[in-house]
C-alpha cells in the first residue's frame, strides 16, 4: 500500500454538470483527508526517526517495507509536520504536492502564511500556484537581504570614513597652523612645496571620502526604494488575489446551489397529463418562471461573451435588472 494519490486532471466535460459538481466535492474531501493524514504520518515518522541508535538507512527501509513510502515521500511528510503544521479546514483546497513544495526548508515562512490566507479566502492551490507564491517570497527575501547588506556596508564605510576624515582634517589643521606661524612681521619663512602638496593631497582624500559616502547613501536609498516598491507590489498582488479568490468562491457556492435547486426543480415539473389541473395562477407562475430562466440564460450569455471579448461590461449585469433571487420572490408572491 503506497498511500499515494496520483493527481491528474479529470475531464469533467465527459459527465453532466451535476455529476461533475458531486465528483469535485468528493475529490476535495478525499484530498483534504489525504493532506491531513500526511501531517499525522509526518509526526509518526519523526518519532520513528528519533529512536535511539536507529540508522537512517534502516529507518528508510522500514518506512518503505511497512508502507511503501520512498525516501522522497518520507521527507515530504516530515517537512509537513515540521513546517506546515496541523491541517485546519479551509474553504480552498491545496494539492498534496503543492503543500510538499511549500513545506521545504527552502521556502520562506511568509510564503506558507500567504498560502494559508489564500486557502481561507477560498482559493485552491496547485503545484504551479505554490511555485508562484514561493518564488515571489524568495525574491522579496533576497531584496531585503541585499538592502540590509548594503546598509551594513554603508554604516561600516561611513564609520571608517568619518574616522579617516577626522584624522585628515586634524593633519590639515596642523599643517595650516604651521603655515600660519611660519609667516611673521619680522620673518617670512618660505614654505616647502612638499608641505603644500601634502595639504592638497589631504584635502583631496577628504573630498574622495565624502564622495564615497554620498555614493553609498545613494545606492542604499535606491535599494530601499526598490524594496519598498516590491513590497507594495506584493501587497497589491496579495489583495487582488484575495479579491479574485473571493469572487471565485462565491461563484462556486452560487452555481452549486443553483445546480442543486435546478435538479430539484426539474424533478418537480408536472407530467403533461398533470398540467390539465393548471388554472390561471399556475400558468402565471409558469410564465414568470420561464421569464426568469430566460433572464438567467441571457446573463450567462453575457458572461460568456465577455470572456471572449465580444463586449466589455461596465457594471455588474445584475445592477441593471431584477436579480434571479428577486424574480424567484416575485414568483412565490403570485
Amino acid at each position: 500500500m503506497s498511500g499515494e494519490i496520483v493527481q491528474a486532471t479529470f475531464d469533467y466535460s465527459l459527465v453532466t454538470g451535476e455529476q461533475a459538481s458531486q465528483l469535485q466535492e468528493i475529490y476535495n474531501r478525499v484530498l483534504t483527508r489525504h493532506v491531513a493524514t500526511a501531517y499525522e504520518d509526518g509526526k509518526d515518522l519523526l518519532e520513528a526517526r528519533g529512536i535511539k541508535n536507529l540508522s537512517y538507512k534502516h529507518f528508510i527501509s522500514w518506512a518503505f517495507i511497512s508502507y511503501g513510502w520512498g525516501e522522497s515521500s518520507v521527507k515530504d511528510k516530515i517537512n509537513i509536520a515540521l513546517r506546515w503544521g496541523p491541517i485546519t479546514p479551509t474553504v480552498g483546497v491545496i494539492e498534496d504536492r503543492a503543500m510538499y513544495l511549500l513545506s521545504t526548508k527552502f521556502t520562506p515562512e511568509t510564503a506558507r502564511k500567504e498560502a494559508k490566507e489564500l486557502l481561507s479566502f477560498g482559493e485552491d492551490i496547485d503545484e504551479e500556484r505554490a511555485k508562484e507564491i514561493r518564488d515571489a517570497h524568495k525574491a522579496r527575501e533576497e531584496a531585503e537581504k541585499r538592502t540590509k547588506e548594503t546598509q551594513q556596508q554603508l554604516n561600516f564605510f561611513t564609520k571608517l570614513s568619518d574616522e579617516k576624515i577626522d584624522d585628515l582634517s586634524q593633519q590639515i589643521d596642523e599643517l595650516a597652523e604651521k603655515l600660519r606661524t611660519a609667516t611673521t612681521h619680522a620673518i617670512k619663512e618660505v614654505v616647502p612645496p612638499y608641505v603644500l602638496d601634502k595639504v592638497a593631497n589631504l584635502e583631496a582624500l577628504v573630498s574622495k571620502q565624502k564622495e564615497r559616502i554620498d555614493l553609498l547613501e545613494a545606492h542604499s536609498e535606491k535599494l530601499a526604494a526598490e524594496l519598498q516598491a516590491q513590497l507594495d507590489a506584493n501587497e497589491a498582488r496579495r489583495k487582488r488575489e484575495q479579491y479574485e479568490a473571493g469572487i471565485r468562491n462565491e461563484w462556486k457556492k452560487t452555481t452549486d446551489a443553483l445546480c442543486k435547486a435546478m435538479t430539484a426543480f426539474i424533478g418537480q415539473i408536472p407530467a403533461p397529463m398533470d398540467i390539465e389541473v393548471f388554472e390561471a395562477r399556475e400558468w402565471a407562475k409558469y410564465d414568470q418562471t420561464e421569464q426568469a430562466l430566460r433572464n438567467c440564460q441571457e446573463a450567462f450569455t453575457r458572461v460568456k461573451n465577455a470572456r471572449y471579448g465580444d463586449f466589455f461590461v461596465d457594471s455588474h449585469p445584475y445592477h441593471q435588472e431584477m436579480t434571479v433571487y428577486e424574480q424567484a420572490q416575485t414568483i412565490d408572491a403570485l
